[in-house]
């Protein structure tokens, strides 16, 4: 477990250094950062012993299925994307490689748009690094990382007003993991205003996903390769749901000091939709994974809104608390000891 905290207080204590310019005095000060943020985290990931995550061998088994250059005999029922990057990265690495290649390719534009869009990036790194978007995905599901790693990239071209660049990418995305169509709306977001109406339609459209969950759920169901049926299993997450409820409610209640400022009101939006997802998926804890490709967008719209906040406002001390606060209890309390600890490195037994 140690090997988190190292993590977490590296991020933290790193900060320091770049908001006082200690060593990092030039203005390229916050490429370095991010940078270096961003290569820990590849580290972190790429370096991993087979035994971490609770899809590393299974994908190892798939790997060790594949035979090197050879693009013809492939199952089309899967996402040819990543089948397509396995078969041609065969020819040249071992395994243990690919995973490190596929930790840059998925993380390396998630360093890249917080070094861009966020006004307080350690704040932003911490909320990533210690979110279930992560390790649930670095740790577990390769496909959606690569694909989640697009669709952060895409926001750049949302931000730009660029659909000719944002439609490509989805569509990469969406031959690494179909579930990433359900973001393609996301590009007209920019152009909503918020109001007190968009605060009563997101309570109306909040409480008609939990009516209608079962109904949505079906057609939400045949984005996914596999057929995930609805189960009985309690599939958990109501406190991670109540947070995002609260997160979304607080943004809407500001919506004025929101509204002039797209970095803010744009990854808001984004984030908005995790809310009402929930009630359509909790159904299958499978089906969570829908979420992740709007939750990211949390570790931008809280740094970005609580910089525009007083210092000694009571608002901005709420969100920081309560958003550590999450961020500690997920990396502490709802990470399973079978999946990520203990952490071992690929040459450790």
């Amino acid at each position: 477990m140690y090997i988190y905290f190292v993590y977490f207080t590296i991020i933290v204590i790193s900060e320091f250094f770049v908001r006082n310019d200690v060593l990092l005095k030039s203005k390229k000060k916050l490429i370095i950062y991010c940078s270096f943020i961003t290569l820990l985290l590849i580290l972190l990931s790429g370096l991993r012993n087979v035994r971490v995550g609770t899809d590393t061998t299974q994908y190892l088994d798939i790997w060790s299925m594949l035979t090197a250059g050879d693009f013809k005999s492939i199952d089309s029922s899967a996402e040819l994307g990543f089948i397509y990057l396995q078969i041609f990265l065969k020819q040249y690495v071992n395994y243990n490689l690919f995973l490190l290649i596929v930790a840059a390719l998925s993380l390396i534009p998630i360093g890249f748009i917080i070094g861009k869009y966020s006004k307080i990036y350690f704040y932003s790194f911490l909320l990533f690094y210690s979110s279930i978007l992560f390790h649930t995905l670095e740790f577990a599901a390769l496909r959606q990382a690569l694909a989640l790693s697009l669709i952060v990239l895409s926001f750049h071209y949302i931000m730009k007003r660029n659909l000719k660049m944002y439609v490509p990418l989805l569509l990469i995305a969406f031959f690494f993991h179909k579930s990433s169509i359900i973001f393609f709306p996301c590009y007209w977001l920019y152009g909503i205003k918020l109001n007190k109406n968009t605060l009563y339609f997101w309570i109306v459209l909040l409480i008609f996903s939990g009516v209608l969950s079962k109904t949505i759920f079906t057609l939400l169901n045949s984005m996914w390769r596999t057929d995930y049926s609805t189960t009985e299993m309690n599939a958990g997450g109501e406190r991670f749901f109540t947070l995002t409820v609260v997160f979304t409610f607080i943004g809407l209640l500001n919506w004025k000091k929101i509204q002039n400022y797209p970095n803010i009101k744009v990854p808001f939006l984004i984030y908005m939709i995790s809310s009402l997802l929930w009630p359509l998926l909790n159904t299958n804890p499978a089906l969570y994974r829908l979420q992740y490709y709007f939750d990211f967008f949390f570790c931008l719209y809280v740094p970005n809104f609580v910089s525009i906040l007083p210092k000694k406002s009571l608002l901005r001390i709420l969100l920081i608390i309560m958003s550590i606060f999450a961020a500690l209890y997920i990396i502490l309390v709802m990470r399973t000891t079978d999946t990520y600890y203990p952490y071992n490195f690929f040459w450790e037994q």
